[in-house]
């Protein structure tokens, strides 16, 4: 009879144990479907990303030149989800690019999280059939030669056909996951410069790579590479209406928030 008791105690506690570990198993499997991940809320009991991110893009110092307070706001909102689940190796700097702007503005904000600066505000191209001056098209089909929207991570650092260049990886199913495979890349060209609009009307413009500044990709890949976010933005609808990273439920924890 106790070891029958014996048994029944121990079948208990072996029950209760498993009921204990069981939402964290769960948590653990969901955590491979990139589509629930995304979906996670990153911290129950914190602020919402609309009380947060006026703050934070009131801190920055963009030296005269401030991205669109939206772009801002849907890319913060993906860099900080980023962020707080662990998927960057190089939190620190978060690169902006709003492809709604004029290929001959400095439409990419390189922006240090730390100390609330920019440290490279550049002129960038987009891809040859996304547009001329202005991209308005976009496509995640190898031989597009079209700008891919959506949050990336970037690679290591290598030399190919364009020289020193940055691997981008591309997070978004159906809008830049196929980045990595069509080449597209961070680098350097003779094309990105002011110089070109005196008799082009605009800079040149890439096969769908994010190319810049010959004379910078050096410097520039110094500070993003290897596992920083960055955020190619235009305000197309279906994007916006299908991003996970966008229509994630997200909180800021509040230990974030400063109390003055």
């Amino acid at each position: 009879m106790l070891h029958l008791k014996f048994k029944m105690i121990y079948s208990q506690s072996i029950l209760k144990i498993i009921c204990n570990i069981l939402p964290f198993l769960l948590l653990i499997l969901q955590s491979f479907n990139s589509d629930n991940y995304y979906q996670l809320l990153v911290h129950p009991k914190g602020v919402d990303m609309e009380s947060y991110v006026t703050k934070v893009y009131n801190k920055i110092d963009f030296n005269g030149n401030a991205p669109n307070q939206d772009c801002f706001k849907k890319g913060l909102k993906g860099y900080q989800l980023l962020k707080l689940t662990d998927r960057l190796d190089n939190p620190r700097y978060f690169t902006l690019i709003d492809l709604s702007l004029s290929s001959n503005a400095k439409r990419m904000w390189v922006i240090d999280m730390d100390s609330n600066r920019v440290v490279f505000n550049e002129l960038t191209a987009h891809g040859k059939n996304s547009g001329d001056e202005f991209a308005t098209s976009f496509s995640n089909v190898n031989n597009s030669h079209k700008s891919s929207l959506g949050f990336y991570i970037t690679g290591n650092i290598y030399n190919g056909s364009q020289n020193l260049s940055i691997k981008l990886h591309g997070l978004e199913a159906g809008f830049n996951n196929n980045a990595f495979t069509r080449g597209i890349v961070i680098h350097g060209a003779d094309y990105v410069n002011e110089s070109w609009t005196q008799k082009e009307n605009r800079i040149g413009r890439s096969f769908g790579c994010p190319a810049v500044r010959q004379t910078i990709i050096d410097s520039l890949s110094n500070f993003i590479a290897n596992g920083s976010c960055l955020f190619m933005y235009y305000p197309d609808n279906r994007y916006q209406q299908k991003s996970t990273f966008l229509n994630s439920e997200q909180y800021i924890p509040i230990e974030w928030l400063e109390t003055d």
